[in-house]
């Protein structure tokens, strides 16, 4: 099963605090980050991968198909184009 660490932010954006949590998946994990903590900002992680930032707001959270388009497109950049070197005449 796969650990999750959610990094808790304070206004000054430094880390207040930090909990351990294990999850089936991602999705699952962001659920229940979105209960746990439904006013404060927090970056949750699985290892070394971001999973999201979820930004404290007093109307509500950004939904779990808007966030995952999000991560998505971050964890899978449009691929760059590579292209010869042209050489100047002069």
């Amino acid at each position: 099963m796969p650990e999750y660490r959610a990094y808790v932010l304070n206004s000054d954006v430094t880390v207040q605090q930090v909990t351990n949590y294990q999850y089936e998946t991602d999705a699952e994990a962001v659920a229940m980050i979105n209960t746990l903590y439904p006013r404060e900002t927090v970056e949750l992680w699985s290892g070394t991968r971001l999973i999201g930032m979820f930004k404290a707001a007093a109307i509500g959270r950004p939904s779990l198909n808007r966030l995952s388009l999000r991560v998505r497109h971050r964890l899978a950049p449009e691929p760059i184009e590579v292209r010869e070197p042209q050489v100047l005449a002069p």
